[in-house]
């Protein structure tokens, strides 16, 4: 019985370290590729899958009709310097041709005749709903408002014992008071306090709460039959009633990288919203009357938020408003070439 116990063991551990030999052996035959050929192909696979990350400065977009090519050049780069014919390095090309196949098929998709968004969508109106998700609710408990009081009172909670578990009113506060060291010391671990929020089931409440919102009440006013792809988590922003500084700067979203022209912007304010501690948006693209919404708790808000302009003011209203943000687009108008993402929003697709 033992040896035939040691005998799955070792069965089992062969079976796992058989791809690591695989993957190590790769490696090695990529090591012998001339270093122009490397160079090239690792150029290739850039422009096909973009690069990410927080410095928008350093981001890059797919551009797979510009991948297709510098995988050609690639492949003329290895035929003619490449003499060495081992089964190993044939992989390595059939890999990358595998690559360039696929980036063909992004191209063709790309120029493929689409629909095109009916304007209608996403036309500038103010719109209500009834709260039957505890969207509000789910909202407070991830904020950590005491029972009974009001989003709008938010900027009184005392400072002090743990820091916040919500990530955005840790980072409004720490713009607008000076925080426990404790809790300064979390604002600047930004990455971890999310991962840490993301776990608790406050969270998941919350996000059940919003993605049924999202179907009962976003998901009629894009009638796709494919269905809708909605960021999520949406923006949760906390402006305190004294914030001196406005949450954003004036902006267009098409303006940062990682939109398309078919996104559908929605805001939903779950406080009184009126002057400075409101949107100011114009109506249409380049119109420019920009005027600050003035919303009551169960009504949202519709726009073109790719084109038209809009910024906030810093709050003098001596209310401090709580938001979210998040956009829609039609799924069968979706381009999914920055990783299941809007932006630099994760998304969700809803049938």
């Amino acid at each position: 019985v033992q040896g035939a116990t040691s005998g799955k063991a070792m069965a089992t551990l062969q079976a796992v370290l058989e791809p690591v030999g695989a993957e190590f052996a790769e490696a090695e035959a990529c090591s012998k590729l001339p270093s122009a050929v490397q160079a090239q192909f690792d150029a290739a696979r850039t422009l096909a899958r973009g690069r990410r990350g927080r410095c928008i400065a350093n981001r890059i977009d797919p551009a797979p009709r510009a991948a297709v090519a510098a995988y050609a050049a690639g492949f003329c780069l290895f035929d003619a310097e490449v003499q060495d014919t081992s089964e190993l390095l044939s992989k390595i090309r059939n890999k990358y041709v595998k690559e360039a196949a696929e980036c063909a098929k992004q191209v063709a998709f790309l120029e493929a005749p689409r629909p095109v968004l009916d304007p209608a969508l996403r036309t500038s109106q103010k719109f209500d709903y009834e709260d039957t998700f505890g969207l509000l609710s789910s909202t407070c408990r991830v904020l950590e408002l005491p029972l009974g009081a009001s989003l709008s009172e938010l900027h009184r909670k005392p400072l002090e014992g743990d820091p916040p578990m919500c990530p955005a009113l840790l980072a409004s506060f720490a713009r607008c008071r000076k925080v426990p060291p404790t809790w300064g010391l979390l604002a600047t671990r930004r990455k971890d306090h999310i991962k840490q929020f993301r776990r608790a089931p406050e969270y998941v409440a919350w996000i059940n709460a919003y993605l049924a919102f999202v179907r009962a009440v976003i998901r009629p006013l894009v009638p796709d039959p494919r269905g809708i792809v909605v960021q999520c988590p949406p923006t949760l922003r906390c402006q305190f009633s004294d914030a001196v500084r406005p949450t954003g700067r004036r902006h267009r979203d098409d303006d940062y990288e990682g939109h398309q022209g078919e996104e559908i912007n929605f805001w939903v304010p779950l406080t009184r919203v009126w002057g400075n501690n409101s949107l100011y948006v114009e109506s249409s693209p380049a119109l420019g009357d920009f005027r600050p919404l003035e919303l009551d708790v169960g009504q949202f808000y519709r726009f073109h938020g790719g084109q038209c302009e809009h910024y906030t003011n810093a709050n003098d209203t001596g209310s401090t408003r709580v938001s979210l943000d998040f956009r829609v687009i039609p799924r069968s108008l979706w381009l999914d070439l920055f990783g299941q993402r809007i932006g630099e929003y994760p998304c969700e697709l809803i049938d």
